[in-house]
C-alpha cells in the first residue's frame, strides 16, 4: 500500500459486521479555500481493480454540514491534495536539498544540498527532461517545470569537455567556458544572440530548435 507520493496516504475503508455491509460516513474537510479561481487537485486510486470505488467532491460555501453521501464503498486512497487556504499563510518549513529527476526517474540517493547537479550518465545524442523537487522536513514539494535538454554533436566536435550546456526554464545554460564567445544560431545558420565567456553564461531563449556553439563545443537543443 504505497504512497502515490511520499510515506503517508488517506484512506476511507469499508464497514462491515458479520454479513451486513454498512454505509461508510468518512470525510475529507479541508480549510477554508480562498476566494479565487484555483484547480483543486488529488490522487486517488481504488485497493483492487474488482471493487472500483466512487466518491464525490462537494463544495459549501457557508458550512461543514454533511447532507449528502454516497454508500457501498470498499477501500478508497486519496494522495497528493493541494488547494490555497483562505489566509494564504505558508507553513514554516526547512529545507534539506533536492531531488532530481530525469524522464520520472529519480537520479539522487540523498537530497542534493546545493543548487548544481551534473548527470553524469547522461549520453550525447538523446533528449532527456529533468523536474527538480524541494526535499523539506515535512516532506517533498511538487515537481518543478520540466526542462528539456538535447544534446547532438553536429560535427562531432567536442574538444573541451568540461563546457557544459544545457537549458532550463527557456534560458540556455553555459558553464565552464574559459574563453571566447557563446553564438546561438537558428536552424537555417543566422547568428541571433552572443555572449562572452564567463563561468556561467544565461542567454533567455524563446521556445524553438537553436545550434550552440560554445569555444570547440557545438551542440543542437531545444528550448520548450
Amino acid at each position: 500500500w504505497a504512497a502515490h507520493s511520499g510515506t503517508k496516504f488517506m484512506a476511507s475503508e469499508y464497514v462491515m459486521r458479520g454479513d451486513q455491509t454498512y454505509q461508510s460516513d468518512d470525510w475529507m474537510i479541508s480549510p477554508m479555500l480562498y476566494g479565487g479561481p484555483q484547480a483543486l487537485t488529488f490522487y486517488a486510486k481504488s485497493f483492487d481493480p474488482k471493487y472500483l470505488e466512487t466518491f464525490e467532491v462537494l463544495a459549501s460555501s457557508t458550512t461543514t454540514n454533511i447532507d449528502d453521501f454516497e454508500s457501498n464503498k470498499f477501500f478508497l486512497f486519496v494522495d497528493d491534495v493541494t488547494y490555497i487556504p483562505a489566509d494564504g499563510t505558508p507553513a514554516s518549513l526547512e529545507i534539506k536539498g533536492y531531488n532530481i529527476y530525469r524522464n520520472g526517474i529519480k537520479l539522487n540517493d540523498a537530497p542534493v544540498a546545493g543548487t548544481e547537479f551534473t548527470d553524469a550518465t547522461a549520453a550525447e545524442g538523446k533528449n532527456y527532461e529533468y523536474m527538480v523537487t524541494t526535499v523539506y522536513d515535512k516532506g517533498e514539494s511538487r515537481p518543478s517545470n520540466k526542462a528539456s535538454l538535447l544534446i547532438s554533436g553536429i560535427d562531432a566536435t567536442r574538444a573541451d569537455g568540461s563546457i557544459g550546456i544545457r537549458t532550463a526554464d527557456g534560458t540556455l545554460i553555459v558553464t565552464g567556458l574559459q574563453s571566447g564567445k557563446v553564438n546561438v544560431a537558428a536552424t537555417d545558420g543566422r547568428i541571433i544572440r552572443t555572449a562572452d565567456s564567463a563561468p556561467v553564461v544565461r542567454i533567455p531563449l524563446p521556445a524553438g530548435i537553436y545550434i550552440v556553439t560554445a569555444g570547440n563545443r557545438t551542440v543542437k537543443i531545444a528550448v520548450k
